[in-house]
């Protein structure tokens, strides 16, 4: 048992209940389903905006006279100078990069299924694991530290239970929405971004 996880008997159905993955640079928000499977993907260099430079050119800001307002407690005239000739133009906000929709071909679960979504803080890895009708499927997901790669995967049932790699056909849709204009590349069962 991993101790240092998060651990759900149900996939997230609100934004607040999803998984966050990532590296610092790229991130994702994932559900936990097996059908209808929703990965909100983010990207560091996505901003709104016009990408002009945002930094304050005024060189000669007078600390002396910001502290002595804040000591004072004169707080809104040492936010007004603040705000005139300390900081920048830092209006904009992440844009996501878009929403990955999977949906796998397998048994709806019922109330005789068993379902379990874990988080490992020390692996850093999502993984889902689904029972349904005597058959066992997982998926793993994670977003690598030292490469810009996320890793996701699903391994059906037969694999799962003979534990060995052997050719396998699992059906899926997978769809790829996103605000900007984005190519990809399908290769070799990996999709490239």
């Amino acid at each position: 048992m991993d101790y240092l996880s998060m651990t759900f008997k149900q996939p997230a159905a609100k934004w607040y209940e999803a998984l966050p993955l990532g590296n610092g640079s790229m991130g994702a928000m994932s559900y936990g389903r097996f059908q209808n499977e929703k990965i909100e993907l983010n990207l560091d260099t996505l901003w709104s905006g016009t990408g002009k430079r945002k930094e304050n050119s005024n060189r000669e800001i007078d600390w002396e006279f910001l502290r002595n307002n804040i000591f004072d407690e004169k707080y809104q005239e040492a936010e007004d100078y603040c705000r005139e000739n300390v900081l920048g133009d830092w209006t904009e906000s992440y844009l996501p990069a878009g929403n990955l929709k999977i949906d796998v071909k397998v048994p709806v679960l019922t109330e005789a299924g068993s379902y379990k979504r874990q988080l490992s803080f020390k692996e850093a890895i999502e993984n889902v694991e689904f029972c349904q009708e005597g058959k066992r499927y997982q998926r793993e997901f994670f977003v690598s530290m030292s490469e810009p790669v996320m890793h996701f995967i699903i391994i059906p049932a037969r694999i799962v239970a003979l534990k060995w790699n052997c050719p396998w056909k699992v059906r899926y849709t997978i769809r790829l929405l996103c605000l900007k204009k984005t190519d990809f590349l399908w290769r070799d069962r990996l999709l490239f971004l």
